[in-house]
């Protein structure tokens, strides 16, 4: 899973919290922006909707397709934003992500992608 991705799923149950929902509409807006890409917009649109394997997956190949995986300035305010909501996420050079929240530490590797 794209690190991108994982810090998005970590705060969409939160944006109740209004901080994390200025956060996220910063970081939606960036990203669509940057990218203009009609799949990335869906996919995320569907995520938003409700995550589940087929819409992650389809999130993160429209991030790497778009280019927006290897976005650094990106990868910064998803993961900033997912500290603000609690989530830990550490990468581990360029295959490697670990994502935690309060209850542990979810290692995800993204060799072969």
């Amino acid at each position: 899973m794209e690190p991108i991705t994982s810090a998005i799923l970590a705060v969409l149950g939160k944006l109740a919290d209004k901080t994390i929902s200025d956060g996220y509409a910063a970081l939606r807006d960036y990203l669509l922006k940057k990218y203009a890409d009609s799949e990335l917009d869906k996919a995320l649109t569907d995520v938003e909707s409700g995550a589940d394997d087929s819409s992650t997956a389809r999130l993160d190949s429209a991030l790497r397709h778009s280019g927006a995986s290897a976005d650094s300035e990106l990868l910064k305010r998803a993961v900033a934003l997912a500290g603000r909501g609690g989530t830990h996420i550490e990468m581990h050079g360029h295959h490697n992500a670990a994502v935690g929240e309060n209850h542990g530490t979810l290692n995800i590797d993204l060799r072969g992608d």
